[in-house]
């Protein structure tokens, strides 16, 4: 008996561990098989990644992992034709001694600092020549430039293998894992790429704020509102470098949601037909704001309307004499609720007196009656915008024969030498502008038609491009 039972026992004892070790065995073929589907699916993912190209630049684009705007060509063509004649004229206005460092907060002026030379200081002066070649050396590095929402990198690289001059890219992301993919798209178009573009995964803003006056150009192309990094910005680019901003947010700035443009940018809109330039200037003035609180004023050198957002490229530069003449670069908008008639009304004006200068408060009201004198209704008042030139059209003229040489650089080329040509044919002191229809309806109405037809162009001068792509 007690032999059967402990038969019994020995085969329930071999019974459970057969079942144990076929348990881990299973359990082993399962952590394997998991173990290599990673890598299975790597391989595979590796596979599907389809291969873009832009200019000289690509990228390996799998899915949706990275936002690729394919839209966008046009304004990455422009944007690496804007650098390539903006950082050698840069680097030759350093070079000629045109661009200097403004004085910091606290530091002495130029008499003091004379002042507190009196008794000459050979220390100071060996010091001072010892510094003159590392400052030269800086010059001669190349500029530095910032895309500071770079997604895939494509931006970035193109910049990389494109431009001449640049000594460094800092390509960054705030997304990790976005970053990851951006440095396999920058190992993935050489060294060349690598040597110049880096990576880095922060906050844009953040990034900026802890590099007051390092880059040369920066370049912002957010989804929507580009007003959250404007305020970094214009502390982070370099005397005389170069902010290039879009904004996607268009119902905002042509006036369907008034209140939020108001709130983001400090203007209100007006829905009118010139409402995509007044888009272009609520910008430049929101600029000029942030800019203006650190002595700093804008210099815009070409401000576009294209497709479903705005561009702008404007220079930066130190003044504290300058920015007082801010107030007179804007204005507000007095806007018949009757028609399609409109005054600007300047936020400031400067009287000028010999060599003196006094800045005051603008003449208002701008409209000669309390009701539009064409229609007899009321007003809507909008703005402030910006009512100096939006263009630098000499500086347009360079850019555009530029281009002419290198049309094989840019997919988008036909469409910008267009964009560029009616740029030059604008009036470049002439705020906003009447769409040609609305210019036509009273006259011919009237049966005077043939009285329109001269003011339509004036030495044959095209009014605004905005109103030749809303016609």
């Amino acid at each position: 008996m007690l032999l059967v039972c402990a038969a019994k026992k020995q085969l329930s004892f071999l019974i459970s561990s057969l079942f144990r070790v076929n348990g881990h065995l299973s359990a082993a073929r399962h952590l394997s098989a998991m173990s290599e589907a990673p890598a299975a699916n790597k391989q595979e993912a590796a596979n599907d990644a389809e291969e873009l190209q832009e200019g000289k630049a690509r990228i390996l684009k799998r899915g949706n992992d990275v936002f690729y705007n394919e839209a966008q060509v046009t304004n990455r063509d422009l944007s690496v034709a804007v650098l390539r004649r903006f950082i050698p004229q840069l680097a030759a206005e350093k070079a000629e001694g045109k661009i200097k460092q403004p004085r910091q907060d606290g530091e002495p002026r130029k008499k003091d600092k004379q002042k507190g030379k009196k008794g000459s200081n050979a220390a100071d002066a060996a010091a001072s020549d010892a510094a003159a070649p590392a400052a030269a050396a800086a010059q001669q590095q190349g500029a530095r430039v910032l895309e500071g929402l770079a997604a895939s990198g494509l931006r970035s690289i193109r910049y990389a293998l494109e431009l001449d001059g640049v000594s460094r890219i800092d390509a960054n992301d705030l997304d990790p894992s976005v970053v990851e993919s951006m440095k396999q798209n920058i190992s993935f178009n050489g060294p060349d790429a690598e040597a110049k573009v880096q990576p880095t995964c922060s906050d844009a803003r953040l990034l900026m704020l802890q590099s007051p006056g390092v880059y040369d150009a920066i370049d912002l192309d957010p989804y929507g509102t580009p007003v959250q990094f404007l305020d970094s910005a214009v502390q982070a680019v370099s005397e005389g470098g170069l902010l290039a901003v879009t904004a996607t947010d268009m119902a905002v700035l042509c006036g369907n949601s008034g209140e939020v443009c108001w709130t983001k940018y400090r203007s209100y809109p007006i829905h009118r037909p010139y409402c995509h330039e007044a888009a272009v200037r609520i910008l430049l003035a929101c600029l000029e704001s942030h800019a203006n609180r650190y002595k700093r004023y804008i210099q815009p050198l070409l401000a576009v309307h294209m497709d479903f957002y705005i561009r702008v490229f404007v220079r930066v530069f130190t003044s504290a004499a300058e920015i007082k003449a801010s107030a007179s670069k804007q204005s507000y908008i007095w806007q018949s609720q009757g028609c399609d008639s409109w005054w600007l009304q300047p936020v400031g004006q400067q009287n000028k007196k010999g060599n003196s200068i006094k800045h005051l408060p603008g003449h208002g009201p701008a409209v000669p009656e309390q009701r539009c004198p064409e229609s007899g209704s009321g007003f809507l008042m909008g703005g402030p915008i910006w009512s100096e030139p939006i263009h630098n059209q000499e500086w347009v003229a360079g850019l555009l024969q530029q281009m002419d040489t290198e049309q094989a650089n840019y997919a988008q080329y036909p469409r910008l030498k267009g964009i560029l040509t009616s740029v030059l044919d604008e009036l470049p002191d002439v705020p906003l502008y009447y769409k040609f229809g609305s210019i036509y309806a009273v006259p011919a109405a009237e049966g005077h038609l043939d009285k329109c037809v001269p003011y339509l162009r004036v030495g044959g001068v095209t009014w605004c491009t905005f109103a030749l792509q809303c016609a």
